[in-house]
């Protein structure tokens, strides 16, 4: 739920995205084998969830990537009990009204690095658009398999819907090369 969480954040603060690079967990991906490829076809709720939205879901393979994710959890791990007692924040609400207005904006001036391209990669989308698949992964399930039915049954006339719909609608993002 914690993923379903910082997604509709991410979303309801920027808009959608194109794509999620993410680590090979059991809550992103099914992997029959530890450590090992992730399993096409098997499809977990936050994967689910990507696809309807029309997010491409990338696993990371390469030591590298799941290295540099590893070590900032670490640090925020370590880093974060140490300031939230410094700043005497002793439950979860005014933990996390430390982190949104203190620890993340400074954070972010000491370490964000300028993209290349100033334009947002992020797309517009109305709550609509979104909320439902991402706040009620049951029912969305349940709509998904059904879509997969109906969209079966359309093969012959294949429309955009969904996000897919609103893409099109919207014509090409920015570029995101180089960034």
């Amino acid at each position: 739920m914690s993923s379903f969480r910082g997604l509709i954040e991410t979303i309801a603060a920027k808009g959608l995205f194109c794509a999620l690079y993410t680590d090979r967990g059991s809550h992103y991906f099914h992997t029959p084998e530890a450590g090992g490829k992730v399993a096409p076809g098997a499809v977990t709720q936050v994967g689910r969830a990507l696809a309807q939205l029309g997010i491409e879901h990338i696993a990371a393979y390469s030591p590298e990537a799941r290295g540099r994710s590893e070590r900032a959890f670490r640090t925020l791990q370590d880093r974060l009990p140490k300031e939230l007692a410094l700043a005497g924040v002793k439950d979860i609400e005014a933990a996390n009204a430390f982190i949104r207005e203190v620890y993340l904006p400074a954070h972010n001036a000491r370490f964000a690095a300028k993209p290349v391209d100033a334009q947002s990669a992020f797309v517009p989308a109305a709550k609509a658009q979104w909320c439902d698949i991402l706040s009620n992964p049951r029912r969305a399930r349940r709509r998904a398999r059904q879509h997969g039915r109906l969209e079966r049954q359309a093969l012959a006339d294949p429309a955009p819907s969904g996000a897919g719909a609103f893409r099109a609608r919207q014509g090409p993002g920015p570029s995101l090369t180089g960034r």
